[in-house]
């Protein structure tokens, strides 16, 4: 159904096909260290079902950066392939706008350069200081999760979500978290 769909090229970064296409030869080079995004992913979902899913499982998993509507592509990496990636910065605007703190840009050179399992998530303010918890931590576009997640296996672990999203009214980021509650029972 994806690529039956039509937006106009214009719209996206060329056909779903070709993204695909480029997204599985990116995968698929061994000479790819990392997937960076070029901008927020509208239309990620699209290319979802033009993936070769079992070419993937073959071969190592390639680290992707990327955030706000990529999260479709990033949470379906995780979920059927147990691939994980990061929740980041944009090669177009994010990553050239002087917005992205400079402990974020150490944060994600470290890991993706520095010795593996170095990497971490520490949070800074909370509104109980005295909690704790740990687990897996799924990050993602909340519109974005609350699409993907109830149409993939759950996991059989628990999480701690983390979630962004931008100028959603607080009707639209209920009915989201409700919907990834719902999802999860």
């Amino acid at each position: 159904m994806g690529s039956n769909l039509s937006v106009g090229d214009s719209m996206l970064a060329g056909s779903d096909a070709a993204r695909a296409d480029d997204l599985m030869h990116a995968f698929l080079d061994p000479e790819v260290a990392a997937v960076f995004c070029a901008d927020g992913g509208y239309g990620s979902m699209r290319v979802l079902d033009l993936l070769d899913w079992d070419a993937l499982a073959q071969v190592g998993p390639t680290p992707v950066i990327g955030f706000s509507d990529n999260t479709a592509l990033l949470v379906n990496l995780w979920a059927r392939l147990g691939w994980e990636s990061i929740h980041g910065p944009h090669v177009a605007g994010a990553l050239a706008e002087p917005l992205v703190h400079p402990e974020a840009v150490e944060s994600l050179r470290r890991i993706l350069f520095g010795p593996a399992g170095e990497s971490r998530m520490v949070a800074r303010h909370t509104t109980h200081p005295e909690a704790s918890c740990s687990g897996a931590v799924l990050v993602g576009n909340l519109t974005m999760l609350a699409a993907v997640l109830p149409v993939l296996p759950p996991p059989e672990f628990s999480l701690i979500l983390a979630v962004e999203d931008v100028n959603e009214a607080p009707y639209r980021v209920d009915r989201c978290l409700v919907q990834l509650h719902r999802s999860t029972r």
